[in-house]
């Protein structure tokens, strides 16, 4: 049975710039869904050519094997900006999430009540500790939220101005950022339900 999944993503700026240093990359597998959320250093141009750098990379290197995707990823990030990366894969069969983060990114499973993926300190480039994983389930309906801290790391899903059961995917993640974004900062999120 092929699965049913509803995604949605939203980047934006640092106020008054037009590039961000916020990215989301998103595809989709046999077994599942692969999601990036990146947050690289700063603001503006800079941090957007950062940004694109990573995406540059992920569209070629990708992988549903978290912890080494990222671990390649970092490797080959040395001597630049940096940038805080989270990752990971749903898969939709076994409605469970691996993932793994380098830097300040949340993931977040929404449903009667929320869990937290582990996330690691460091910068991506810089990061020497071995790749940490984290492991969350989820339940049909769940909403699976990825975000850079252009959010506050734990902003309360029950102000949110919206319906959760029933606005789409997109819709979420835009009502979030304007919701609860950061006043001086980029701010992305990916948010993602699992339907059958």
């Amino acid at each position: 049975m092929t699965a049913i999944i509803d995604t949605g993503s939203f980047v934006r700026p640092y106020p008054g710039y037009r590039v961000s240093g916020d990215a989301v990359f998103i595809k989709s597998h046999d077994q599942g869904i692969f999601v990036c959320i990146i947050d690289a250093m700063g603001h503006g141009p800079d941090a957007a050519n950062m940004a694109h750098r990573i995406l540059d990379f992920l569209e070629i290197h990708w992988s549903i094997n978290i912890e080494s995707c990222l671990a390649q990823l970092n490797e080959s990030m040395r001597g630049s900006l940096g940038a805080a990366v989270g990752m990971a894969f749903i898969y939709t069969e076994q409605q469970n999430i691996v993932s793994a983060t380098i830097g300040n990114t949340k993931l977040r499973v929404v449903g009667d009540t929320s869990t937290w993926g582990i996330a690691s300190d460091g910068i991506l480039g810089q990061y020497k500790r071995s790749i940490k994983l984290s492991q969350l389930n989820f339940q049909t309906g769940d909403l699976i939220l990825l975000y850079s801290d252009g959010l506050p790391s734990f902003f309360s899903m029950g102000e949110y101005r919206g319906n959760l059961k029933t606005d789409e995917c997109d819709l979420i993640t835009r009502n979030i950022i304007h919701q609860f974004g950061k006043a001086h900062d980029d701010a992305s999120c990916i948010a993602l339900r699992y339907l059958k």
